[in-house]
This record gives structure tokens, sequence and C-alpha cells, in this order.
């Protein structure tokens, strides 16, 4: 088993998950555990899943929110280590440093997770209200990475698995990214940017109903 699991949340747009699937073979041969989780698909995506992949079937769309932590916590369970945490329209770019990244965030204890696209990042913290801040450039292997307070983007991350059981708790009130925004203010951990970017986001353009937060 790899130490670190990556978890692809779908609903429906199978030619974006199949797009997806594809380019991490593509650029990453077969060095990588995956597990979905369907949130109530109705175009095929289950039928598709189910016959090649680990999956996690939500009968109703359960929302972004509960699925992605429900997946997270099953990825503890199994005993990974780290999660990377994806949704269906984030197609693979280059190679993603498993190994070094891993290395990486057992000397680095104080970093929690480390976001691996060219998402834009808001210029304040959703929660806080202070300007996104990164550190001195450092490198993993060939890769520059910056250590970064905490901001709303979590997709794609790869997130520590020592800390989803704080990290994803609901309090009932607020939207997704700012529960977890306040959990992760009340952890008090860093979070990193890899740079260059490994995964892309696509535009959303088009969806059947609407994703529930």
């Amino acid at each position: 088993m790899n130490r670190t699991l990556i978890t692809i949340l779908t609903w429906n747009r199978l030619n974006f998950t199949k797009d997806t699937i594809k380019s991490l073979y593509k650029h990453n041969a077969d060095d990588f555990d995956l597990l979905f989780i369907d949130n109530g698909s109705t175009d095929g995506t289950v039928e598709y899943l189910e016959k090649k992949y680990p999956l996690i079937k939500n009968k109703t769309n359960e929302g972004i929110f509960n699925a992605s932590t429900k997946v997270w916590e099953e990825g503890v369970k199994k005993g990974y280590d780290f999660i990377l945490n994806l949704q269906n329209d984030f197609p693979c770019t280059r190679k993603i440093p498993f190994k070094e990244i891993e290395a990486y965030m057992d000397k680095n204890e104080d970093v929690c997770y480390i976001r691996l696209n060219k998402k834009k990042d808001k210029k304040n913290n959703i929660v806080t209200g202070e300007s996104i801040w990164y550190g001195d450039p450092e490198h993993i292997g060939d890769y520059q990475i910056k250590k970064c307070n905490y901001h709303a983007g979590f997709n794609p991350a790869l997130i520590r698995s020592s800390i989803i059981e704080e990290f994803s708790k609901y309090d009932g009130d607020n939207p997704r990214e700012r529960v977890l925004m306040n959990n992760f203010e009340r952890i008090g951990k860093q979070c990193a940017k890899l740079y260059p970017d490994v995964f892309d986001t696509l535009k959303q353009g088009s969806h059947k109903g609407d994703w529930k937060h």
C-alpha cells in the first residue's frame, strides 16, 4: 500500500471523470492508490467506476463537504498517512512527486496540507481577513515549494491524515469552506503551495442541478 491515497469526488460529468483518471495514469504510471466517492450520479458514472475502482456510493447528493469528509475518513481508517483530495474536474498535468512530498511532510510537521494547482488564491483569508502570504521558497527535489498561511483552496490538496478528525468537524451553520477555515485556524498549522502546478482546474460549465455545500 502507498502512503498517499488519492480520493476523487464525482457527481455526473462522466467524461470529466474519465479524463481525470486518464491524466493520472499518463503522468504517474500506476504508483498511486485510488478511492472514489460518488454523490448520486445518474449519467452512468457509478456503473463505470464500480467495475474498475474502489467506490463509495451515496444514494443522493450529500454535498461537497459531507462527501469529501466521508471519503477522507475512509482513507484514514484504511491506514493512509496522507490524502490527496480531488474532484472529477482536476486533470493531472505532470508527475506527482509523491515520495518527495511525503518526505517533506515527515520533516515539516507544522505543514498540514499542500496545494498542488493553479487555482487563484483569494487575497485575504475568509475567516481572519488577513492577507495571504508566502514564505521563502524551498525545494522538494526539482519542485519549488512555499509555506503560506491558511486560505480557502482545498482542491487539489494533499492533506495530512492525522488532522482529518479535527479538520473536518462541521458546525452546522457555516458553508463548507468557512467551516474548514475555522477548523484549520483552530488547529494552528501551516499549509504550503507547490510550484510548478501539478493539476489544472477545468471550467465548471453547465451542470445538471447544483452542488450542495
